[in-house]
């Protein structure tokens, strides 16, 4: 539990950033770029799957581009 949020274990990113929205409304990231981690962090961590260089690309991009949203909410640098 944190500020009176109990946050489940999901890797459902989205969901995770509708329950800190009300606590951080500074904090808008890209939707598609959540989907798209969230996409690689439940099937690409398991022994057996592995991501080809088009993938790895795409997850990279995600990345940055939430990267930069939680930098822009913080009123850091990017």
């Amino acid at each position: 539990m944190e500020a009176d949020v109990a946050f489940p274990k999901t890797h459902n990113l989205p969901h995770l950033l509708t329950l800190v929205l009300p606590l951080e409304p500074s904090w808008n990231m890209p939707e598609p770029s959540l989907l798209g981690l969230k996409a690689f962090g439940v099937s690409i961590v398991y022994p057996g799957k592995s991501a080809d260089k088009v993938d790895a690309q795409a997850a990279l991009g995600y990345c940055r581009e939430v990267h930069e949203a939680a930098r822009r909410s913080f009123g850091l640098p990017l």
